[in-house]
């Protein structure tokens, strides 16, 4: 398993504009999904999403049309410069009283390109397949490989746990 961690890697203004836009307006919609992982387990609750783009196949980056609101991470594709896209949603883990580790999964099985960008800081984290946590810094961002299994946390001292997650080539 490879994967690299960035950390600021957007400038104060970009961030804010994406905090402001996904986790305090009340414009921005959440749509619930009420199974975590793949697999049908229903076991660790819920959690929402946001489909900024879905085809679940590549396409040229020049076509993203899917969601009025996938402008709004522009300066994410412009650190990723990705040749094509796959799938790019806003993610929201509500915060739970004991912190929850979702089952493992992959995204897709084929291999592509995968970033989680962290909204937001709280105590949950992403594991990936080798055991390594990475917590949930604001502003940070994740390179990894999402055909590999690896899974999501809920968190326990914020409002909740805000994402942005990419598939790509």
């Amino acid at each position: 398993m490879s994967y690299k961690v960035q950390d600021n890697v957007l400038s104060k203004e970009h961030l804010s504009l994406l905090q402001k836009t996904i986790i305090w307006n009340k414009q921005f919609p959440f749509y619930l999904i009420d199974e975590v992982s793949h697999g049908g387990d229903k076991s660790n609750g819920f959690y929402a999403v946001h489909l900024l783009y879905s085809t679940d196949v590549p396409v040229k980056v020049e076509y993203i049309s899917q969601s009025s609101w996938c402008h709004i991470v522009q300066p994410i594709l412009d650190i990723l410069k990705p040749s094509s896209l796959i799938r790019i949603k806003a993610n929201f883990y509500p915060r739970t009283d004991s912190l929850l580790e979702n089952d493992p999964h992959e995204d897709y099985d084929f291999d592509h390109k995968g970033a989680i960008f962290y909204l937001n800081s709280c105590d949950g984290f992403t594991r990936m397949s080798d055991g390594t946590k990475i917590d949930s810094i604001e502003n940070r961002l994740l390179h990894f490989n999402p055909s590999d299994p690896h899974n999501s946390s809920t968190c326990t001292n914020q409002l909740g746990r805000f994402n942005i997650n990419f598939n790509y080539f």
